[in-house]
């Protein structure tokens, strides 16, 4: 792995589900780690979605070995606090890296 690249701090989270007072849920992120990554832009589209239009980037995500991400948790990129939704994992090596494909979508209003 190309280290020199690791170049974006980024932070991952994981969802946590609690309850209020009134017993309703609270959903919010918390912090996982926070580690620096590489960042390659793979695809952009665009596309209307519910009558506006949707324009999606994925993104791939290139960091040491962290035991323990899942499909089920975001990447925030610390330099301009854009989310990115992890939908795939690849394993670099044995326990040598990690390849998180990302995707972010920005809606505009269709008016």
């Amino acid at each position: 792995m190309n280290v020199g690249g690791f170049d974006r701090l980024v932070r991952i989270e994981e969802v946590s589900i609690t309850r209020n007072s009134y017993g309703e849920e609270v959903i919010e992120w918390v912090e996982v780690e926070t580690v620096f990554a590489e960042k390659y832009d793979k695809l952009n589209r665009e596309s209307f979605q519910a009558n506006q239009l949707v324009a999606s980037t994925s993104t791939v995500f290139t960091m040491y070995f962290l035991d323990g991400v899942t499909e089920r948790m975001r990447l925030v990129d610390l330099d301009t606090n854009v989310i990115y939704q992890i939908e795939g994992i690849k394993e670099v090596g044995y326990r040598e890296g990690l390849q998180l494909l990302t995707f972010t979508k920005d809606r505009f209003s269709n008016e």
